[in-house]
């Protein structure tokens, strides 16, 4: 029979060869090419992009996969969807959906459940594929080994071009990013490829074994070279879980898995040494200012770390059910005095707290927490299961590879956010439906089959979802593209094109970009600008009810209203500010203008102190050194001996050095009189200053009481 193949049976009939056809193109096009969807228009040009890509295209084969089934009439086996992992797997997508309802920003939590509804239906319908089209595990290494590659010859020529102009060291790896737009999230890629390739190299022949070989090379030095301390940890983490696992199997007596098990040894033992060895030569090479920079920045970066997760936890506790909301962890996170304990004075605003367990426990409450990790845990069970019960070397070899890259997905979860990236969580879910699948055709002792009428009558509401998915990612994609356009346009001072591009993208799917600014913000901005104040101000109060913690919107409300003249409630709304980044330089100048204002020069005068005194923000130079004027004429006044208060008056005429004297009091830790007089009396001496007694006396008695 010419449909048949004999030696491999790996389809009979020319059904089983489209249903194979459409779960080979389904795996390339979700494992290969939507990592590739970037849209260089975005503020982030990857999740909605990636996010719409998946969602749509998963609509396209759907509807194929029940075409194809219905012109041959034939039935569609549901049985893996009896395992226990969908229903708890259902309760962390639907359960966490109730948090729509206790959400500030009830859109954000929408297009975070959407987006986990989208990787559900990824996961169930690649395992429905993978059980029904029978497709090997030798199939799917080779898509994701030829993926590999190609990312793999993208970093390597950014590296290229990054040596080509300055030597390696960890701030130039920040341009080796592949096409995932951080090299973090890059090294992550690459390590859950690594099981693929592995498995290639120790499986393939010929040309595809020296694929393997150059993507394996390639992969272990770009992972080195990068810095990506969380993967690192998690190569070490699963190596070791991975050798233990296979030293506690020798009680079985699988000679085959021993053997592998050695040459994994080998290998990873290797890599381990060339991390250490790669790590040391860098360290020694750059032992001077790049190593106490890094080290600096490891201790920065830590601590930044702590708090964020500190203050996750504090959060959690207000929320412990429901948590606050898909998406709304960004929002909240500036009322917990994240910015006061880390004495932020920039603009920089965090929209994750680095750690994905934390992420869900807040956003998700207690149960999404618990329901994602027994999702893992059940994972490893089957993992566990299907190379105890598994009679062929290569499937043995294959789920135990899988099991290295599992473990290590689980690690640097805790120190990165890979929930978030669509192509990250495409192969977490497509490891886990590799896993399933193959559970099920080792364990399953009867079927349950359905007609493809049935199975898209079954598919209905996921495929409800995905046209849902698929529109918020369309008017997303719109709102962050017009989005990038209105900040370009303030930066070149075009605030009619801002207004507009505003007006284009705003939506109740996208009221906000990424880092939680909410586009109303940007609007009140140009309007501000172009001179409409009353326009500006509505703008800035209609973005705080979309934000209520963006500190930004506050000073800028402060700000029009101390245009107009209305000091009080431009005072009110500058410390509101202030209460979400009590170290926001451009604030606390804004206030300290508005004490001025007042005459209160000791309010201004210790609401300033809290800038760094070396900060590099001209308004703060100029406020602080008129507030220091005031304090000099205070002084001077106070001093009877008119030859010292003439030089006093004198020295007050040079604004620098009076600037200067105050960096250097902020430094010792003195006070600006204490300081300002000691360095009077020592320049009035070191200029041959003849001082009488009573001049004496009278600067004495200033310098020791100050």
């Amino acid at each position: 029979m010419k449909n048949k193949k004999k030696a491999t049976g790996i389809y009979q009939t020319p059904l089983e060869k489209k249903q194979k056809n459409i779960a080979l193109f389904f795996f390339i096009y979700c494992l290969a090419i939507i990592p590739f969807f970037n849209l260089n228009t975005l503020i982030d040009p990857a999740v909605s992009s990636k996010f719409t890509a998946l969602a749509a295209g998963m609509i396209f084969f759907i509807f194929l996969y029940v075409f194809i089934n219905l012109k041959y009439k034939s039935t569609i086996n549901l049985s893996p969807f009896k395992k226990l992992i969908f229903p708890v797997l259902l309760v962390y997508i639907v359960f966490p959906g109730l948090s729509v309802f206790n959400a500030i920003n009830p859109s954000e939590a929408v297009f975070d459940f959407l987006k986990n509804g989208v990787i559900f239906i990824f996961f169930l319908f690649s395992t429905l594929l993978l059980v029904n089209s029978k497709i090997l595990p030798s199939v799917i290494a080779r898509i994701i080994v030829v993926f590999s590659f190609l990312i793999l010859l993208v970093g390597l020529f950014q590296t290229f071009n990054v040596v080509a102009h300055e030597p390696i060291r960890y701030a130039v790896t920040r341009k080796v990013y592949g096409v995932f737009m951080n090299k973090n999230l890059y090294s992550q890629m690459l390590f859950l490829t690594l099981p693929f390739n592995l498995f290639g190299f120790y499986v393939f022949r010929n040309r595809w074994k020296t694929l393997c070989s150059f993507n394996l090379a390639v992969t272990f030095f770009l992972i080195v070279i990068l810095f990506t301390r969380s993967v690192w940890l998690a190569f070490i983490t699963s190596s070791i879980f991975t050798l233990a696992f296979v030293s506690i199997y020798n009680y079985k007596k699988k000679n085959d898995l021993i053997v592998f098990g050695k040459r994994i040894t080998g290998v990873l033992v290797f890599i381990l040494a060339a991390i250490t060895v790669v790590f040391l030569l860098i360290a020694v090479s750059q032992i001077s200012n790049t190593s106490k920079s890094l080290i600096k920045k490891d201790i920065s970066t830590s601590k930044g770390r702590i708090v964020m997760w500190k203050k996750s936890l504090e959060m959690f506790k207000g929320h412990p059910v429901f948590g606050v909301g898909g998406g709304n962890w960004k929002i909240l996170i500036p009322d917990y005095g994240v910015y006061d304990e880390l004495r932020f004075s920039g603009k920089k605003r965090f929209q994750r707290p680095h750690n994905d367990y934390l992420w869900i426990l807040t956003e998700y409450g207690i149960i999404g927490l618990l329901a994602f990790v027994s999702v893992l845990i059940i994972g490893l069970f089957y993992l566990v299961r299907i190379i105890d019960l598994s009679e062929n070397k290569e499937d043995r070899l294959f789920y135990l590879l899988l099991f290295f890259g599992l473990t290590g997905y689980l690690t640097f979860s805790f120190f990165s956010y890979p929930k978030e990236r669509i192509e990250i969580s495409i192969y977490f879910y497509f490891i886990l439906s590799l896993i399933v699948a193959k559970h099920f055709q080792l364990t399953a002792n009867k079927t349950t089959n359905t007609s493809a009428g049935n199975f898209l009558f079954i598919m209905l509401p996921f495929v409800i979802i995905l046209l849902t998915a698929s529109y918020a990612g369309v008017k997303r994609i719109q709102g962050e593209s017009h989005a990038r356009r209105a900040i370009d346009a303030l930066h070149s001072n075009r605030f009619e094109t801002a207004i507009n591009e505003i007006d284009k993208g705003y939506s109740w799917f996208y009221s906000m970009d990424p880092t939680a600014t909410p586009l109303l913000w940007y609007k009140g901005l140009a309007n501000f600008r172009k001179g409409n104040a009353r326009e500006a101000l509505n703008n800035f109060l209609a973005a705080s009810a979309i934000n209520p913690f963006h500190s930004h919107t506050y000073n800028s409300i402060g700000i029009v209203y101390a245009t107009e003249g209305n000091f009080v409630k431009a005072k009110e709304y500058f410390l509101n500010s202030l209460k979400l980044r009590p170290y926001s330089t451009e604030t606390i100048v804004n206030l300290a203008k508005i004490y001025i204002q007042g005459q209160n020069y000791g309010e201004a005068y210790q609401v300033l102190k809290k800038v760094k005194p070396n900060s590099k923000n001209t308004s703060f130079k100029i406020i602080m050194v008129k507030v220091l004027d005031y304090k000099i004429d205070q002084l001077a006044d106070s001093i009877r001996e008119t030859k010292i208060r003439d030089y006093i008056l004198k020295v007050k005429g040079s604004k620098a050095n009076t600037f200067s004297i105050y960096q250097s009091s902020a430094k010792k830790g003195r006070s600006f009189k204490s300081q300002f007089l000691n360095d009077v009396a020592t320049d009035m001496m070191q200029h041959d200053t003849i001082l009488n007694n009573n001049q004496l006396k009278q600067l004495n008695k200033f310098l020791i009481r100050k």
